[in-house]
């Protein structure tokens, strides 16, 4: 699967050319620098972007034409980087309402769903059902739009910086939702993230792209950053302008310390023993 990015103002053409499957009910986690292609590949995965070369094939089936998109998008839950700005509906109930009305389910079983899908993002249905999605403070607006994600009941969920300018608190609430759905039943979920810390305890699978390629597609249980492996390009460049930079400051960082601890006992140690 390919994509040509527009031209910029010099003429150059950035492109992203990935091949890859995800087994079904992974919890995929998608990193990368910015730029890498990681929004881009998640619109393209939702058929909100049409591939420029290549295929896209769900349950083994190619997806090419509006009404293959039309058969499998119910099936397909999105959320862009900060969904409540996409907020358009007067009440709550319209906002997590809307996907199951414009599929044609009748009223009475889509206020069904949106219950059940508020619920699971820690949102009291009679509570806030009858607000405004904008008066509601920016934790519980990120809510309504998990709800709205996940009304549908979809078998892939994508997410795109799901927690991106959150505060602690309602991360925690966002994400407890997310993990919720996921353990209620079979989906394959896929988010793009910076958040190693979080996402590797959480995650069974990692894909990794730099500059529209990938660097890393397998299991987390595989991927060794502080390895001299092709999945270890960015956390690895990192460390090594870091001891580059403490080399330099005159802490001489011994070759074989390589890893964020070793690194940090060898800072500790030297500034002990310049103290003393």
């Amino acid at each position: 699967m390919g994509y040509e990015y527009a031209p910029v103002g010099d003429g150059t053409t950035a492109r992203l050319s990935l091949s890859f499957s995800i087994p079904t009910g992974s919890k995929v986690a998608l990193l990368g620098p910015s730029g890498s292609g990681k929004s881009t590949t998640i619109t393209l995965l939702a058929g909100l972007l049409a591939p420029s070369t290549g295929v896209l094939r769900y349950d083994g089936k190619e997806v090419r034409t509006p009404g293959d998109w039309r058969r499998l998008r119910p099936r397909i839950g999105i959320s862009l980087q900060q969904p409540e700005t996409q907020f358009f509906a007067a009440t709550v109930w319209d906002e997590v309402m809307f996907a199951p009305l414009n599929y044609g389910i009748p009223l009475q079983e889509a206020k069904r769903m949106a219950h059940q899908a508020l619920t699971r993002a820690y949102l009291d249905p009679q509570t806030y059902g009858p607000q405004s999605p904008f008066s509601l403070s920016g934790g519980e607006q990120r809510r309504v739009a998990l709800a709205s994600v996940l009304v549908m009941q979809p078998t892939l969920l994508l997410l795109d910086e799901p927690l991106a300018g959150m505060d602690a608190s309602s991360a925690q609430i966002v994400w407890r939702g997310v993990t919720d759905y996921l353990n209620s039943g079979a989906c394959t979920c896929i988010v793009a993230t910076h958040d190693i810390t979080r996402i590797r305890l959480w995650a069974d699978r990692l894909l990794i792209l730099d500059a529209g390629r990938i660097r890393f597609n397998g299991p987390m249980s595989e991927y060794k950053p502080f390895e001299s492996d092709a999945a270890g390009f960015s956390c690895q460049s990192q460390m090594e302008r870091l001891r580059s930079l403490l080399n330099a400051s005159g802490r001489h960082i011994r070759p074989e310390d390589r890893t964020p601890e070793a690194l940090a006992e060898a800072v500790y140690l030297q500034m002990g023993m310049a103290e003393s």
